[in-house]
């Protein structure tokens, strides 16, 4: 199972260009990152300046219209790890790992995020669960996952591995 497709669009965006631009050890242009992520380029340049911008120390470099990582693996992950902070989708799964059931009401208000968006999450992370076995419930408020247990802790596992 591929943890990164149950994020939201931005987030996976992010996080492959940062994962292309680190992994090549070359200078990416906003076209050839567009072509890769099949993006145009408005998107592509706001999804690396979202992510400069969580650089610390300036290891997404921009130079022109080029970018080249120039951190660690250490400063990578780091950098990984915040883009994830900042999705709605990452916080969700990362609290239904950690406790057995979170109330949609709280949940909505602490993210910033309207019910029925998050309900839509869930439905979009639904269809992806499907084919595990897997599902995140809701009942009288609240929300959880059911499948099997070794299931759920696989999955807590690919959740929680990368945090």
């Amino acid at each position: 199972m591929d943890f990164y497709s149950l994020l939201e669009k931005t987030t996976r965006l992010q996080i492959t260009i940062l994962d292309t631009i680190h992994h090549s050890n070359k200078i990416w242009s906003i076209e050839q990152l567009a072509e890769f992520t099949a993006c145009d380029k408005r998107s592509v340049q706001n999804y690396c300046e979202q992510v400069r911008t969580l650089s610390i120390s300036d290891q997404l470099r921009k130079e022109g219209r080029n970018y080249l990582f120039l951190g660690t693996n250490s400063d990578f992950q780091e950098l990984i790890l915040s883009i994830l902070k900042r999705s709605p989708i990452f916080h969700l799964l990362k609290n239904l790992c950690l406790d057995s059931k979170v109330t949609i009401a709280e949940f909505s208000e602490d993210n910033n995020i309207s019910e029925s968006i998050l309900r839509r999450h869930i439905t979009r992370i639904n269809q992806i669960l499907k084919k595990y076995q897997l599902q995140i419930k809701t009942k009288k408020g609240e929300m959880y996952f059911k499948g099997s247990e070794m299931q759920i802790r696989y999955l807590i596992y690919l959740i929680l591995w990368p945090s």
